[in-house]
């Protein structure tokens, strides 16, 4: 379900749970609920005004290579092109999330504040570093 999207189920419940559907094809119907939008989970890095270096693709996202070290950035740090900034694990692999212009973020970005927590689960499109131009 998108996020912000709340509702009650008045669809009938299908005959077969587990069939296949086809694109665009409409699974549950949904009534608004009374007060929604105070049920509905809100995304930090949404309401984030300024700069957000957002995550690439889903998994766990990690501030520093293993729980002893230091992070790999800090509040105050200022980011250029190529920059690791943490780790996303998926399935037990770790890939480098690097600090790349484009989408918006100037070649150097100064770390205002993390937006996730060490660990957090993450999806494509999260905010995960709150930033200023440096």
């Amino acid at each position: 379900v998108p996020a912000g999207v709340a509702g009650v189920v008045t669809s009938e419940r299908p005959e077969r749970v587990l069939a296949p559907v086809g694109y665009g094809e409409v699974l549950l119907e949904l009534r608004p609920m009374e007060g929604a939008g105070a049920l509905a989970p809100e995304d930090p890095a949404a309401a984030e005004e300024g700069l957000v270096l957002r995550a690439a693709g889903s998994g766990r996202f990690y501030h520093r290579p293993a729980p002893d070290e230091p992070a790999y950035v800090n509040p105050g740090d200022v980011l250029e092109e190529g920059v690791v900034v943490g780790l996303v694990e998926v399935m037990k692999t770790f890939t480098h999330v690097t600090y790349r212009t484009g989408d918006g973020l100037p070649p150097r970005a100064r770390v205002v504040r993390a937006l996730v927590e060490d660990g957090a689960d993450v999806t494509a499109g999260d905010g995960l570093l709150a930033l200023e131009e440096a």
